[in-house]
């Protein structure tokens, strides 16, 4: 049985011992050592890495996990500080929107608009013409609420 190896980007990533080559994968050379990595040539010969170019690539590995969890740890403290109000936002803005829309043609609702205000409409056991006025009129107070604020100056 033989030994063969498989690259990506002339790189070893995978070895193992099988009697038939795999297609896409080379045979390890002679003095092949398990211990060492290997690379691909321009010219499709199989040679050790440097170690400089081991420590390179090792450092750059480094460097995406480091921006990786600098992003995940980013997008915790931001959703848990300013994501919710920001999301909650966003449905209450949908909301609106469907409200006003059912609303505007209370004789046929739109089916989408429907699905967004309905559910809110049974937990309090009224129609969804009912419930898109309660949201209409929610949403004309916080609109209201957010003007005089800016006016005198609470928001910048």
């Amino acid at each position: 049985m033989s030994i063969y190896i498989r690259f990506e980007n002339d790189k070893q990533v995978e070895t193992t011992i099988l009697e038939n080559k795999p297609t896409g994968w080379y045979e390890a050379p002679e003095n092949f050592d398990w211990q060492k990595s290997y690379c691909l040539t321009e010219g499709g010969k199989i040679v050790e890495r440097n170690q400089e170019d081991i420590e390179l690539e090792l450092l750059e590995t480094a460097k995406l996990s480091a921006l990786d969890s600098i992003r995940v740890y980013f997008n915790n403290y931001t959703n848990k500080y300013a994501g919710y109000s920001h999301q909650k936002l966003k449905s209450y803005e949908i909301q609106a929107k469907a409200a006003e829309n059912i609303l505007a043609s209370p004789e046929s609702i739109n089916k989408k608009d429907a699905e967004i205000i309905e559910p809110l409409a049974k937990v309090r056991g009224i129609s969804v013409v009912e419930m898109a006025r309660i949201i209409q009129e929610k949403a004309k107070r916080a609109k209201k609420s957010n003007n005089q604020m800016r006016r005198i100056g609470g928001y910048s």
